[in-house]
């Protein structure tokens, strides 16, 4: 894939992304997984926690949590 290639796919896209807060589906979806993340890491999460988020994602739910 070119740059061109890139830009035509990334760029509507990443905005269609940055936008997915917006959508009921996406706020239950986040709730629901920040809910189960609670529930199974036994250890405190606060604003000092270095997450490594490498699912090759959007980084939306490490994102969310800065």
């Amino acid at each position: 894939m070119d740059k061109k290639e890139f830009d035509i796919f990334f760029k509507p896209y990443s905005k269609n992304v940055d936008n997915a807060n917006r959508y009921g589906f996406w706020k239950l979806s986040d709730a629901l997984i920040a809910q189960i993340i609670k529930d199974n890491i036994s250890i405190k999460i606060d604003e000092d926690t270095v997450i490594l988020d490498a699912g090759g994602g959007t980084g939306r739910k490490t994102a969310s949590r800065s």
